[in-house]
């Protein structure tokens, strides 16, 4: 697949992409004169950032929310692709995605036009340039942190594609290596944006909506960007969750362990993360979900285990132990845009 011709990107992007985020765009009109804001929400694939984005844009009157995946189908092959083959589409339509992120970008600083954008956090300094030029038009900056529990977030992912690949024979996979990356990548990155004196707000919040930091940024302030990572650090830990809350992770768990056995998935990665899910997260999480209770504790862990057996024997796949050593190759794949979902984790 050759890379579509600068003419071709520029043309797609006026006809189509332009229509498209004048669609989008919240109804609500701002106060005229009122400041634009780029709002960047970020934090690793599954930690609940789609929530956190669609809620940002809703409260910021005419803001777009500008996510790759989205601007992928616009793509002359995407159709194609997506009917003969669904998992070569984020490598044939890279190229263009992410020239239209960058043209829709500057076309929203052109227009004075709020900008919500998900990041997964994983680029520092590809998002501190995002930064710069937004700071440069005149725009009011935030980073919005969604910290969430590695834990929590790989159950997230996994469970995302059990669900589009049985209602929709396809889903949206996240390799263990596509989610351990940018988790590693967070707190260094949040540091160093909000000592780079480049961004206005800071807030540090879970996906359910619970603040653990809210906060003007001074210029270049280093010390309240090592406490930033420290929030972010602690929010990220499983001791930050309540015990409902790790109960729920449980419940999620057996749901989609029975659903990884029910659509009989093969892939390795997958059989990979699935055993990390009920081995040392379980372990994890079950502490925090009964904390006084070691034989609730047992008997939860047991159960997952066994449902993740189930998963093994109807698939017909290697002990465990062969899976967690495994080193995936592709870092993530994206299923068909209104199909399973439209992923906003864009690679920055």
């Amino acid at each position: 697949m050759n890379d579509l011709t600068p003419q071709q990107l520029h043309e797609i992007f006026k006809t189509q992409v332009i229509p498209y985020l004048e669609e989008i765009r919240n109804p609500e009109r701002p106060v005229p004169g009122q400041q634009p804001w780029f709002i960047s929400v970020g934090g690793q694939p599954g930690s609940g950032k789609t929530g956190v984005v669609d809620a940002s844009g809703q409260i910021h009157p005419g803001s777009v929310i500008v996510n790759g995946d989205d601007l992928r189908r616009f793509h002359p092959d995407y159709d194609h692709t997506m009917e003969h083959n669904p998992l070569s589409m984020p490598e044939v339509t890279a190229q263009a995605s992410g020239a239209w992120i960058g043209m829709s970008n500057q076309w929203l600083r052109d227009n004075g036009i709020t900008a919500v954008v998900e990041t997964t956090l994983r680029q520092p300094a590809v998002l501190l340039r995002e930064f710069e030029a937004f700071k440069q038009a005149g725009y009011g900056t935030e980073l919005r942190v969604v910290a969430v529990p590695p834990e929590v977030s790989r159950l997230s992912t996994l469970a995302r594609y059990v669900g589009q690949a049985q209602e929709f024979g396809v889903g949206r996979t996240v390799t263990a290596e596509g989610h351990d990356i940018p988790t590693a990548a967070v707190p260094g990155t949040v540091e160093t944006l909000v000592a780079s004196g480049l961004v206005d707000r800071v807030v540090v919040q879970d996906r359910d909506g619970r603040v653990f930091l809210d906060a003007e940024v001074s210029r270049g302030d280093p010390e309240l960007a090592a406490k930033v990572r420290e929030v972010v650090d602690r929010a990220r830990d499983v001791t930050s969750m309540t015990s409902g809350q790790a109960q729920a992770c449980f419940r999620a768990a057996a749901v989609m362990m029975e659903g990884l056995g029910a659509v009989r998935e093969t892939d390795q990665d997958l059989h990979k993360v699935a055993a990390r899910i009920t081995g040392p997260d379980a372990q994890a999480l079950a502490a925090r979900a009964w904390p006084r209770d070691a034989v609730e504790q047992q008997q939860a862990r047991k159960e997952l285990k066994s449902r993740h057996g189930s998963f093994i024997r109807a698939a017909a796949l290697p002990d465990p132990q062969q899976a967690l050593s495994r080193n995936p190759a592709v870092p993530e794949r994206h299923p068909h845009r209104g199909k399973p979902g439209r992923s906003r984790d864009m690679e920055r």
